[in-house]
């Protein structure tokens, strides 16, 4: 008579637990989790400082900063997540460097100023290339927010022909004003540039940029105006703009 074959324990792996089975009967056990790996804080600060130093190069060209950039250029090879690299970066720019990293649309990011739209004066005399730049894109803006908010291409250049602005001809500073505003000033954010619907032959049109409402307040936009305008024109003689400036704030304050 043949000895019975003694039954052996099998085990299978299923995913994150173990099926053991002997003599047909099952058990299920929970296999153990392998503990999640913390970044070391020296690791870390480094990637932080990194981020920092990168943000704070691309935004002296003006230049928005995407999710992507940060991962290709800072990221890549570290085991810190971006969230957690966002976060530390954000608390950092805000205590060291008084800026602020803003969201302006879907994994893309903008690090504002504070600084004070520049007078009229000096956007005239032109006495510093940065000031003439800044005063420039005020003074642009301004002409948008005065034609609520949308101005035909065209008109915008008669506009800054009929205040001194020369376009048929490469600006000191600015060299190609028309392509200067169509192409670096889209690319920095502070004017969005586009067709209009149905136009033929083709019309293009300019409106305020994301980062425009961050670095130019519409207040300080309208001072400029008034500035600009001279004969003691104040703020509260265009009224629609103002009106609209009131209601503005007011929404912020609630908010």
């Amino acid at each position: 008579m043949s000895a019975k074959k003694r039954a052996t324990p099998q085990r299978l792996s299923q995913g994150n637990r173990t099926l053991h089975s002997r003599d047909g009967s099952l058990a299920l056990t929970p296999s153990a989790s392998p503990s999640s790996s913390r970044v070391a804080p020296d690791e870390l600060a480094k990637v932080v400082n990194n981020a920092v130093h990168y943000i704070l190069a691309s935004d002296q060209h003006k230049r928005a900063i995407t999710r992507a950039d940060i991962v290709k250029n800072v990221l890549k090879g570290s085991s810190c997540s971006f969230a957690e690299v966002l976060k530390e970066v954000r608390r950092k720019l805000t205590h060291v460097f008084g800026c602020e990293l803003v969201d302006v649309k879907q994994n893309t990011y903008i690090l504002i100023s504070k600084t004070k739209v520049p007078d009229a004066s000096k956007f005239l005399e032109k006495s510093d290339e940065e000031c003439t730049k800044q005063g420039f894109i005020a003074l642009v803006l301004a002409l948008i927010m005065m034609m609520e908010g949308c101005v035909e291409e065209e008109q915008l250049c008669n506009l800054l022909a009929s205040l001194g602005v020369a376009l048929d001809s490469p600006d000191p500073v600015l060299g190609d004003v028309k392509k200067w505003m169509s192409t670096d000033l889209v690319k920095q954010l502070y004017l969005d540039y586009s067709k209009i619907e149905g136009s033929q032959p083709p019309k293009f049109q300019y409106k305020c940029g994301p980062r425009a409402q961050y670095e130019f307040p519409k207040k300080d936009l309208l001072e400029l105006v008034c500035e600009v305008h001279g004969d003691g024109v104040q703020p509260e003689q265009w009224l629609s703009v103002f009106n609209d400036i009131k209601e503005q704030q007011a929404s912020q304050q609630k908010g």
